[in-house]
């Protein structure tokens, strides 16, 4: 996978880990995808808090709803525009509202 090397090569690059995550996550690889994700925010990646409520995402796939909640938690706190507020308040009513969470396609 391109995204494996291209972490090989650049480990510092945030962007690197953030596009490494994203594939394994559509490949549904989501162990993976969690480390791959918090890789790219120890490395400093910033996208508001759209990394967050994919790390959350995956960890609701792995069926960890107790960590995805506390990632729903850092998601709010980092959210910076109304639109964000509203992406995570609306994951969070999802995981609160019961195991009825979307399953991947």
């Amino acid at each position: 996978m391109a995204a494996r090397t291209a972490v090989a090569l650049w480990p510092d690059n945030a962007s690197m880990h953030h596009l490494l995550a994203q594939s394994l996550s559509r490949l549904r690889a989501w162990e993976e995808a969690v480390e791959a994700r918090q890789a790219s925010i120890r490395a400093g990646y910033d996208g508001e808090n759209q990394t967050w409520l994919l790390l959350a995402g995956d960890q609701l796939n792995l069926g960890d709803t107790l960590v995805a909640a506390a990632t729903l938690d850092s998601a709010d706190a980092r959210a910076r525009t109304d639109a964000g507020r509203t992406a995570t308040r609306a994951m969070r009513a999802a995981l609160a509202s019961g195991p009825n969470r979307n399953e991947p396609q």
